[in-house]
């Protein structure tokens, strides 16, 4: 059979490929970036130590195109964070906004899914 190919026609193809726009996934994608972003911000900031309140104001969360980050722009935020020496011990607030973010997004991306499927039906 080598060299030989079938064709099959597929019913309904031409409105499944009108249905997979890239605005049928993106909204709720960036939804859930937003969500996720803001909610590590948030408990990055409330679990950051407050001697001054400096490093909990400096985080930051920014959102794009398939992409969410987190972070300080205080050049120390990584030593509070991880520790430093002599024996300083780290502070974890990013790991533990981390944590947060990756113990909700199962529920973020069932609501991500449940979107997609009210915009897939009201197609």
């Amino acid at each position: 059979m080598a060299g030989r190919s079938r064709t099959h026609p597929v019913r309904g193809l031409d409105r499944i490929t009108r249905k997979l726009d890239r605005d049928l996934v993106e909204r709720p994608l960036a939804s859930l970036l937003r969500t996720a972003a803001t909610t590590a911000q948030r408990v990055a900031s409330e679990r950051a130590p407050r001697a001054t309140g400096a490093l909990a104001r400096s985080i930051t969360a920014e959102t794009g195109s398939y992409m969410a980050k987190v972070g300080s722009t205080l050049s120390y935020a990584r030593a509070v964070e991880e520790g430093a020496p002599p024996r300083r011990e780290g502070r974890f607030f990013m790991r533990a906004a981390a944590k947060h973010v990756r113990r909700e997004m199962p529920r973020w991306l069932d609501e991500m899914g449940r979107a997609i499927g009210a915009r897939w039906s009201g197609r």
